[in-house]
């Protein structure tokens, strides 16, 4: 069974929970965010299995959140416009090579057009929340995801939707990606992709359609 502790910044324990068989080791955990003066709660992943955890009256409540078919590879948490019914509260890649949607409930918005359908199965996932650029302008939750086939791709979650933006190939074993707003326009405009082979692709305009390499970076060389 996993155990799982949270502490203050003093490191003060405040509270653990043992997680059941079902849950095996635990893949990744994020908070998410309570509607209408609900609590927080901490959402466990595991192998295939999601469990939330929610502090009530200073016990710990334990619940299935959601049940996959494949193992799942990253959790993100995100923050759409909508009532807590309709939104799609946390976004997560599973090794099969699709990203579901779900709301705060746990339930797909297959209707919003999740489960989205990646080609290949994801290696390396970034994402970044962009907020509302101007006034009456969508708010944009984007990833960046690298493959095992050597292809980079970027996905916006924008009004509780997927939408492919850009997909480049011939990245080989990409094993790490950082990007950031270096315009501070409040979009990420340049990433950098290293992969296994000690190559370093340095890119600018992701936010486009295009985007446009400006480094190629041999450090095995």
């Amino acid at each position: 069974s996993s155990y799982i502790a949270a502490y203050d910044l003093e490191g003060n324990q405040l509270w653990n929970q043992t997680m059941g068989q079902a849950i095996g080791s635990v893949r990744d955990m994020v908070v998410v965010n309570g509607f209408a003066g609900s609590p927080n709660s901490l959402l466990v992943a595991g192998n295939q299995l999601i469990s939330r955890l929610s502090l009530d009256n200073g016990s710990i409540l334990s619940s299935n959140f959601a049940v996959f078919d494949s193992p799942i590879e990253k959790v993100f948490a995100v923050r759409q416009p909508d009532n807590e019914e309709l939104a799609v509260n946390v976004v997560l890649f599973t090794a099969d090579g699709l990203v579901h949607g779900l709301n705060q409930q746990g339930a797909e918005m297959a209707h919003m057009g999740w489960p989205f359908v990646l080609v290949g199965m994801p290696e390396v996932i970034k994402s970044y929340d962009q907020g509302a650029i101007e006034a009456f302008q969508p708010k944009v939750t984007t990833f960046l995801v690298a493959n095992r086939d050597g292809r980079v791709t970027q996905l916006n979650l924008t009004d509780n939707r997927p939408a492919l933006i850009w997909t480049l190939a011939d990245f080989g074993a990409v094993k790490a990606i950082t990007w950031a707003d270096l315009d501070k326009d409040g979009r990420p405009d340049t990433g950098a992709f290293g992969n296994r082979d000690g190559d370093i692709r340095l890119y600018d305009q992701l936010q486009s359609r295009t985007p446009r390499q400006i480094l190629n970076l041999q450090l095995a060389s």
